[in-house]
């Protein structure tokens, strides 16, 4: 015990990826047991400086999405580094994905509570998306930016990824860093992104 409270001290945040069956919004079979392992997620972190990442959901409507967050017990945040114990991260367009386009983003965060409810952004779903194609350090700004505007927030976390798909394929496939689509040849609007991130204490 006296171990883990000494690396806990050590760590100013971290995260955990809620299991990718979490669908907020499936039917209600699907649903429920979601927001149960959700509340579980959100109990196991709410004494550390720690976040659940969670995908917004799939075959479902944005409004039904609203209504489930709104009955998960999303703890108060208790630590000023890392304030939001609960992240929606950005959809790549998959299938049936929501929250890949920022209008969903929009919707999806009109109807949370913004205090306890964050934003983590996946590069590799930002640029499969379409949302932005992360080339240069003014699509990075403008990413910023976009996400301040629409979600009246900046984003809590990066995901960090490169793409193994071209821009707006909509497809969720990863790679390393530096080896796919976005960051292949030039890399200066990821030396652009780490900046303002370091810069934001994001």
């Amino acid at each position: 015990v006296d171990t883990a409270k000494f690396c806990i001290q050590c760590i100013s945040n971290f995260f955990l990826h809620a299991p990718h069956c979490v669908n907020l919004a499936g039917e209600n079979r699907v649903a429920y047991p979601s927001i149960d392992n959700l509340n579980r997620e959100l109990e196991i972190v709410s004494q550390l400086p720690a976040s659940v990442v969670v995908h917004i959901g799939r075959v479902g409507k944005i409004e039904d999405v609203h209504k489930r967050l709104n009955k998960i017990n999303i703890p108060t945040g208790q630590y000023t580094t890392n304030p939001y114990p609960l992240l929606l991260e950005n959809a790549a367009g998959q299938g049936t994905e929501l929250g890949w386009t920022w209008e969903e983003l929009r919707k999806i965060y009109e109807g949370v509570d913004k205090t306890r409810v964050g934003l983590c952004i996946d590069t590799q779903h930002t640029f499969a998306s379409g949302l932005n194609k992360l080339e240069s350090h003014e699509d990075v700004v403008k990413l910023f930016d976009k996400c301040e505007e629409v979600m009246g927030k900046k984003p809590n976390l990066i995901h960090l990824n490169d793409s193994k798909v071209e821009y707006e394929s909509r497809k969720d496939r990863h790679e390393n860093i530096g080896q796919g689509y976005i960051w292949n040849r030039d890399k200066s609007s990821l030396y652009s992104l780490l900046s303002i991130c370091r810069d934001e204490n994001i």
